[in-house]
């Protein structure tokens, strides 16, 4: 049997409206469970937002135990080294991925939040004794990237009037997130497997994902 520890571990980063969701699909398709409990589908995500709810919630914990408050930790997310990580932190890391690999198959499991992109340290030490594969996905059209985000925002962003304060927020924002994934990774001295939004929708990318098992995709970095 395959021990606990050595089951493969799939964690996808990437930001908001990059394609984790629909990557998140494809290894659900392939029979990876990708969360335990997860939001029901609603406007914004019609398939579901395919985020397990008990990682959000650690991971708003640690965002908000430094220094952000729980309502501000998402709107203006920070960045977490390894020097704001407490032996508790990587604790409840820890017991988190045990819960996962006790309900996992032979297959493994795996787990996408946009919120690990200012998290990488902390899950990266936390999961160093476990067969972990990182998988980084964003979007080449950066412009295309905005806008969807835009789309996202709530109704009193568009009250302010200043469609070009409104492009500025969410450029940042996004910017943000891509160079935290960048760092956190350089960091960790993780390599991960690359992808974009627009090759994961090619038919090329779809046809060699859904012939060929994940276990398979030389994914580990």
């Amino acid at each position: 049997m395959t021990s606990r520890e050595n089951l493969p571990a799939y964690i996808i980063i990437g930001a908001p409206r990059s394609g984790t969701s629909a990557l998140t699909l494809i290894f659900k398709e392939q029979g990876i469970p990708m969360y335990l409990s997860a939001d029901a589908p609603d406007i914004d995500s019609p398939s579901g937002n395919q985020e397990d709810n008990l990682v959000r919630l650690l991971n708003n914990f640690l965002m908000g135990e430094n220094g952000l408050g729980y309502r501000r930790n998402w709107d203006n997310p920070k960045y977490i080294n390894l020097n704001q990580t407490t032996s508790q932190h990587i604790h409840l890391i820890k017991k988190y991925v045990s819960s996962r690999e006790r309900n996992a198959g032979e297959r493994g499991w795996g787990v996408k939040d946009p919120r690990m992109s200012f998290l990488i340290e902390p899950w990266s030490l936390a999961t160093q004794e476990h067969s972990v594969n990182w998988i980084y996905i964003r979007r080449e059209n950066r412009e295309a990237s905005i806008s969807s985000l835009i789309k996202m925002l709530p109704a009193k962003f568009f009250y302010s009037g200043d469609p070009d304060a409104i492009y500025r927020l969410v450029s940042n924002w996004l910017e943000a997130f891509h160079i935290a994934s960048e760092l956190g990774f350089h960091k960790s001295n993780l390599n991960p497997y690359c992808i974009t939004y627009e090759s994961l929708f090619s038919k090329k990318r779809l046809d060699e994902l859904s012939k060929n098992t994940i276990s398979k995709m030389k994914l580990h970095a």
